[in-house]
């Protein structure tokens, strides 16, 4: 029985009313079918790396300075945009490391403070103490100086903003040229190295970089349900290891009835029966009964010895006695 939610009351649940044919079936198909999508994995890993050299390579040769003189310039434009871009990406998250909270949450904070301060004087009943007075104060400076440090990471957001525009209208220039100007001996030996692509200008470098996209998409679904899969995997392996020691120890049971039995009837015990009896812990209760038997015997003797000797003593008392009267 499950939970809502689909969580189980029991670990094995699902499990315990199926045969072990059905259970082996399901570990051998959750195997396979695991096996079956590590090797897609690996296989798209591979096709992700080739695409990424080869967007890597057609990307420089569509950037060469040496297509033409206006090219050259956008290009230097493009990387003079794409410096300040880094740069205010750099600076901009170092700030928000220091300083955390939105620039919002700032703000709001500081005009609450703002407020308690500013009704202080208002305050007839509840005049607050001077520690708690240079506590607010402390608190609202402190808020201060985050708007301040704030206001530098919300800059370097706009310069960031404005240097990925400037980057994209240069890509757009760049790209109105197709293949005017490629030197045409490397382009001959990049679709040599890539023959399944065809290289048509930078739509093909989109097509290339929207198929890594998916197959990133696709590894990273299968990191998440790898998880669980595998887990499944064990669960089911776990249930598989405790039925066969069930069954282990049924069948050490067994064999150790059938060992009792032909102790009791005389029998010899082999190395593989007396590591039955141990396994199972039935040795103790053989061997038990022999003790206790060996001491009844011994009292039985020695109750036996001494009602005999008690006879023979009053036998020679009777002879003696018989004897004495007769002499006399």
């Amino acid at each position: 029985m499950t939970r809502r939610g689909g969580r189980r009351d029991f670990l094995f649940d699902d499990l315990v009313n199926l045969s072990p044919i059905d259970i082996e079936n399901i570990h051998l198909k959750l195997k396979k079918n695991f096996a079956t999508k590590e090797a897609i994995r690996e296989e798209k890993q591979a096709e992700r790396k080739q695409l990424l050299d080869f967007v890597k390579e057609l990307r420089n040769l569509l950037l060469a300075p040496s297509r033409g003189p206006e090219i050259s310039e956008l290009i230097s434009k493009l990387q003079i945009e794409q410096s300040n871009k880094n740069a205010a990406e750099k600076l901009r998250d170092e700030i928000n490391e220091r300083v955390p909270p939105k620039q919002n949450q700032i703000i709001k904070s500081l005009k609450d403070r703002h407020k308690l301060l500013w009704t202080i004087s208002n305050k007839m009943i509840e005049i607050p103490s001077l520690e708690e007075e240079i506590e607010l104060f402390e608190s609202f400076f402190e808020y201060q100086a985050m708007y301040e440090v704030k206001i530098q990471a919300t800059e370097q957001e706009e310069i960031w903003r404005e240097a990925s525009k400037q980057i994209k209208k240069i890509f757009d220039a760049i790209k109105k040229f197709e293949l005017e100007g490629i030197d045409e001996t490397k382009l001959l030996q990049l679709k040599e190295q890539f023959p399944e692509q065809n290289i048509i200008g930078w739509e093909t470098v989109e097509i290339a970089s929207n198929q890594i996209a998916e197959l990133e998409k696709w590894s990273e679904e299968w990191r998440r349900d790898k998880r669980s899969e595998h887990k499944e995997i064990q669960r089911i392996e776990a249930f598989l290891r405790i039925t066969e020691e069930e069954k282990r120890k049924e069948s050490l049971k067994i064999k150790s009835e059938e060992i009792r039995e032909k102790v009791e009837t005389g029998g010899t015990l082999s190395l593989d029966d007396l590591s039955a009896l141990i396994s199972t812990g039935e040795i103790s209760k053989i061997s038990e009964p022999k003790i206790k038997n060996t001491a009844k015997d011994k009292t039985n003797k020695k109750v036996k010895k001494q009602k005999s000797s008690t006879k023979r003593g009053a036998l020679r008392s009777k002879k003696e006695s018989s004897k004495h009267g007769g002499n006399d």
